[in-house]
C-alpha cells in the first residue's frame, strides 16, 4: 500500500504544479489619463466640462489567452461650466471618481511583445463638488451610470512588466448636481486616452 501512495502523492503534486503553470495571468496597471469631454447641449442649457488629467488603477484577470475581465478605478478633478439663455453662467469644480467593469478581449495579432486589445463594459461615475467658494450653494454629489468601450495595446518590457496605451470612451447622462436650473437632459461623452505601466 505504501508503495502506491508515495508515487500517487508525487503524481498529484507534479500535476498541481503543471496546472498552476497553465493558469491565466493577472495584471495590475497604473495609468495617467487625459479627460476630454464633449459639450452636452439640451433644454436651452450647455454643460461644458474642462479638460483635465487624472489617473486610473486597473486589475485584469485573464480567463484564457483571449478573454479576460477588468475592474478599474479612476480619479480626476475638473470643472463643469453651465451656460444658457435662461441661466447665469455657473461653474462647479468637482472631484470625479469612476469605477468600471469590462470584458477584455486580446486581439490575435502576432507581433513580438505587442498585445492589442478591445474592451467594453459599464460602471458609474461620481461627481463630488469641492469646497471651492465659487461653487453654488445647494450643489450636491451627483452620480451617473456609464457605458464604456475602447481599445489599446500592452507592450511587454519583461515577462512581468510593460507599458500600456489605451483609449476609452465613456457615455453618461449629463449631470446637474440636483440643481433644476442646470438640468441638460442629454448624454455627455468623455474621451479618455491614457499611458502607463503594468
Amino acid at each position: 500500500m505504501r508503495s502506491i501512495v508515495r508515487p500517487l502523492a508525487m503524481l498529484c503534486l507534479f500535476a498541481g504544479f503543471a496546472l498552476a503553470q497553465d493558469q491565466p495571468p493577472a495584471q495590475v496597471g497604473l495609468q495617467l489619463t487625459g479627460l476630454i469631454n464633449s459639450d452636452a447641449v439640451g433644454s436651452s442649457v450647455t454643460d461644458h466640462v474642462t479638460r483635465s488629467a487624472g489617473m486610473r488603477l486597473s486589475y485584469t484577470r485573464f480567463l484564457n489567452n483571449r478573454f479576460g475581465v477588468e475592474a478599474s478605478y479612476g480619479y480626476s478633478r475638473n470643472k463643469d461650466i453651465y451656460t444658457g439663455s435662461t441661466i447665469v453662467t455657473t461653474r462647479i469644480q468637482t472631484n470625479l471618481n469612476q469605477v468600471t467593469a469590462a470584458l477584455f478581449y486580446r486581439v490575435p495579432l502576432h507581433v513580438a511583445k505587442l498585445h492589442p486589445y478591445a474592451l467594453a463594459g459599464t460602471g458609474a461615475m461620481q461627481f463630488r463638488p469641492t469646497g471651492n467658494v465659487a461653487n453654488p450653494s445647494g450643489s450636491a454629489n451627483d452620480n451617473a451610470g456609464v457605458l464604456m468601450y475602447g481599445g489599446g495595446a500592452d507592450w511587454d518590457l519583461t515577462s512581468r512588466l510593460g507599458l500600456k496605451f489605451d483609449y476609452r470612451n465613456l457615455s453618461y447622462r449629463a449631470i446637474d448636481f440636483f440643481l433644476p436650473s442646470l438640468r441638460v437632459g442629454a448624454w455627455a461623452h468623455l474621451a479618455e486616452p491614457s499611458i502607463g505601466g503594468f
